[in-house]
């Protein structure tokens, strides 16, 4: 059992801890948050002046803006807000996009730290030059075993009834647009939680126990139930050992990206009108209520997953040729 979880060191590791002198996890949390904070004001920023020059335009040719500017004058901002609450306007169908691809404020944010802040080279963050197709086939690979794992195991044992979507050709404009929206989020997932978090925590303290924190404060941001809060730290744990074995971010980016878009766009769990299928849930704690990423069963899968992965050896291109010793 020891030797499963005896994650060895990479030249990743090495590289992000040159010229950096050992930290606690407190000094090394805060300014990771504060990134993350940052980036996700502007990311939202980005949406939200979209949102609002759209309303403008449509309120514009409406006439709701007359409407508006008459209720502002006698009722004041109260009035214009239920104005408002009664007369919503529906999201565009663009918008969803706009959200995936403004997650590259998150990779220039996490590149600008490391490399500005940090002075780290951007090899120490996993962008490796070394294999990087091969990373890719096998984390797209790997990543699309699991979709159609999940697919199975869902579908055939009655959980979820998968019902193919009235339009079901499976190459559209919108499928296209979020095919690389998941792109650039899981580039900018991946490029922050494990080439900028990970890699700092595993710079102090053994690689294992790094995997466990980064998971631990990757399913912090994503806490809604006990389970939803139980299955981001397995997918977040088996993406931090999978990096840790190879030793770059492209084969867990690749992996990132299949996960997302085949639960999004194939097997319809984000709710997409452009999804090829639509589940029917049966639902209760083992499939998950409404969201099988929150259920039993599919902690179940992400535990197996974890298991196969712990058993894969380091990457020797890649393998540190320094000795550590840890007191931690």
């Amino acid at each position: 059992m020891n030797k499963l979880f005896d994650i060895k060191r990479t030249k990743m590791i090495d590289e992000a801890a040159f010229m950096h002198k050992p930290s606690t996890f407190g000094r090394m949390l805060w300014p990771f948050l504060l990134v993350v904070i940052l980036t996700s004001m502007a990311s939202g920023l980005i949406i939200g002046i979209a949102t609002t020059i759209y309303s403008m335009i449509v309120y514009t040719r409406t006439g709701a803006m007359d409407e508006m500017t008459a209720i502002m004058q006698n009722d004041g901002y109260h009035g214009v807000m239920s104005y408002l609450e009664l007369n919503p306007i529906e999201a565009p169908w663009w918008l969803g996009y706009i959200g995936l691809f403004s997650s590259a404020v998150v990779i220039f944010g996490a590149i600008f730290y490391c490399v500005k802040i940090e002075k780290r080279s951007i090899f120490s963050m996993g962008i490796r030059k070394k294999g990087v197709a091969l990373e890719l086939l096998w984390g797209f690979l790997i990543g699309a075993i699991f979709v159609g794992i999940v697919f199975c195991v869902f579908h055939f044992s009655g959980a979820i009834t998968f019902v193919r979507h009235q339009d079901a050709r499976i190459i559209r404009p919108s499928i296209i647009f979020y095919f690389l929206g998941f792109l650039v989020q899981a580039f900018a997932d991946e490029l922050l939680y494990r080439g900028y978090f990970l890699t700092s925590l595993a710079r102090d303290i053994r690689p294992v126990f790094a995997a466990l924190l980064g998971a631990l404060v990757f399913s912090l941001f994503n806490f809604y139930t006990i389970f939803s809060f139980l299955n981001s730290f397995l997918f977040a744990f088996l993406l931090n050992i999978y990096v840790l074995k190879r030793g770059s971010i492209w084969g867990s980016m690749a992996l990132r990206f299949t996960w997302n878009f085949g639960y999004a766009v194939i097997l319809g769990g984000a709710g997409l009108s452009a999804a090829m299928f639509v589940p029917k849930y049966n639902a209760n704690f083992f499939t998950g209520f409404g969201d099988f990423e929150s259920g039993l069963l599919f902690t179940i899968l992400l535990v197996c997953a974890i298991m196969i992965v712990l058993l894969l050896k380091t990457n020797k291109n890649e393998r540190s040729c320094v000795e550590i010793e840890y007191f931690n």
